[in-house]
């Protein structure tokens, strides 16, 4: 929950807007209070969803070369941790057949 609330923060943050125009500036705000709100309730599905619409190209305009690398950074440790969870997971199974 917290690395995907900071992965989305970073996308989003007004402070990273100072030079963008007033629209794409308040809707960073918008966003970014969504964001905050969702994760003071605890909600992961809500932060999802965020996180999916900014990397999905929501504020594609917005959004720095260098977010994008560490976006692709964050979702490939995720992705390398569930496959060794899996792998695990299958172990176990395998062995509790036999």
């Amino acid at each position: 929950l917290k690395k995907l609330y900071r992965a989305s923060a970073l996308l989003c943050h007004p402070d990273k807007f100072s030079n963008a125009s007033i629209q794409d500036k308040n809707n960073a705000e918008d966003i970014f209070k969504d964001l905050h709100l969702a994760y003071e309730k605890q909600d992961l599905v809500t932060i999802k969803l965020i996180y999916d619409k900014l990397k999905g190209g929501l504020l594609n305009i917005l959004i720095k070369p260098q977010d994008s690398i560490e976006l692709l950074k964050i979702t490939v440790k995720e992705l390398l941790a569930k496959k060794q969870y899996t792998c695990v997971a299958l172990k176990r199974v395998t062995l509790n057949q036999e």
